[in-house]
């Protein structure tokens, strides 16, 4: 093996390996820029490949012309490319007005018999130009792009200066000098550009995550702001229908009783969308207290249903409690409340008149599971894995029957998971649906395992 046909073997081979390379970390990280390069270090490879190819059949016309349009094809991305890091992107008019001219010119020099070595001075030139014109950019890179690449700028313009030896090197016995100089500032440039595109997607998530960090902080201090700001006239408004509900300001006809009740049932509504979102937004900057301590199930869900019985009896829907003797669970009162309110007030939502609720707890090794089970519209499998994701609705078209916010599900799943519980659910679509969660239970043992924790037990 002759030392021409080894350098260009290991030059096919090195540079081929890296356009892999570059190609597979190009689909993980897009971007016009590094594109560009691997059609311009693409057209260089099979500039390459023709050459080897060309050598030991005599550069025959044909081959020698697919390696000068190669040659001008490399050039002209290596220009897109320096264009697209400078962020002014190349017009193709160009292509046509120059690079197809000169290529047209170079093959008839071809075609007229002129030796290699002159017939690839003018192609040789433009890939001078375009590894040149690249390396410049490179170096004049503008500040605002991170990370900065001069490193990259001395392989590139020195790998455009290269080809110019190429005609004063084929007709001398040292030839394969040029293919192994070649050979490895291609390699240096190939691998070079790839760390400079990782490192320039690493700098664009740090901004993107950096952004988006700041847009959550405004959306929760916003949230927390208008959720300030609507509270405090809504509960004013509140009040006042409330004076006129007791006939404090004179009595009321009966259709203006009508219109108080309704007035001060939307109120309520939108209280308790307010109070969903400050919970929501408290939830996920961590800032909702639980205050944990010893909670009877019964006295917890008699709560609940004070406020949800009316609802049920309205639409004729029956309720059956099922509750173990194990009714004591470590946790925040007030939450599981909450957790009732929202499971139960749902089934309710969500079953037809004359159905039934059955809510039951069984004990599971150390923690009590307590369900919510109704004869409703039930949920379509599909969507049962977003059922307890914010603003999710199963119901969410502009047509919906049921009104709701979509935030009462993402509350129960976040407050039990706070509580030290689990959540989850069970349904068939028509036929209803099972929500259920656990709870530690408070044993004597687990309350005294957890004196001195920052667990709190209220007395």
């Amino acid at each position: 093996m002759t030392v021409q046909l080894f350098a260009n073997l290991f030059n096919v081979s090195g540079i081929g390996l890296i356009l892999l390379v570059s190609w597979f970390v190009q689909q993980n990280a897009p971007s016009p820029f590094f594109r560009a390069w691997i059609k311009a270090y693409g057209a260089g490879f099979l500039m390459l490949v023709l050459d080897s190819w060309a050598q030991p059949l005599g550069r025959p016309p044909l081959l020698t012309i697919a390696e000068i349009v190669a040659a001008y094809l490399n050039a002209w991305y290596l220009i897109q490319t320096a264009r697209l890091l400078q962020e002014k992107p190349l017009d193709g008019k160009y292509f046509w007005y120059t690079v197809l001219p000169a290529g047209a010119c170079s093959a008839l020099t071809v075609l007229l018999g002129l030796p290699y070595e002159r017939t690839f001075i003018a192609p040789g030139l433009s890939l001078c130009i375009g590894f040149v014109w690249l390396g410049v950019a490179m170096r004049r890179i503008p500040d605002r792009r991170a990370p900065r690449a001069q490193w990259l700028a001395l392989p590139l313009i020195a790998t455009g200066l290269l080809p110019l030896t190429f005609p004063i090197l084929a007709v001398t016995p040292i030839e394969w000098v040029g293919y192994w100089l070649g050979g490895i500032l291609n390699l240096m440039t190939g691998l070079g550009m790839v760390v400079f595109l990782l490192q320039e997607a690493a700098a664009q998530l740090r901004q993107q995550n950096e952004k988006l960090v700041q847009l959550d902080r405004l959306k929760r201090n916003f949230i927390s702001t208008v959720s300030h700001e609507l509270r405090t006239p809504l509960t004013s408004v509140i009040g006042y229908l409330e004076f006129l509900e007791d006939r404090i300001g004179g009595p009321l006809t009966p259709q203006q009783a009508e219109f108080v009740d309704h007035m001060k049932e939307g109120s309520h509504q939108l209280a308790g969308l307010i109070d969903s979102l400050l919970d929501s937004h408290q939830l996920e900057a961590g800032a909702l207290k639980i205050k944990h301590e010893e909670v009877d199930l019964t006295a917890v869900l008699d709560q609940a249903l004070n406020t949800l019985r009316s609802l049920s009896d309205k639409k004729g829907i029956r309720l059956e409690i099922l509750l173990e003797p194990e009714r004591k669970v470590w946790a925040d009162a007030r939450r599981v409340v909450q957790v009732l309110n929202n499971l139960i007030g749902n089934a309710i939502k969500f079953t037809g008149p004359g159905g039934t609720i059955r809510i039951s707890s069984r004990l599971e090794g150390d923690r009590i599971r307590v369900s919510v089970a109704d004869t409703g519209i039930g949920i379509p499998e599909p969507e049962l894995a977003q059922i307890f994701d914010p603003f999710f609705q199963v119901d969410g078209g502009l047509d919906r029957k049921h009104s709701g916010s979509g935030l009462g599900l993402s509350i129960v799943r976040n407050m039990v998971q706070a509580m030290g519980g689990e959540v989850g659910v069970t349904s068939r679509h028509g036929e209803g649906s099972v929500f259920w969660f656990t709870l530690p239970m408070a044993t004597s043992a687990f309350v005294e395992d957890l004196e001195g924790s920052t667990l709190e037990r209220s007395n």
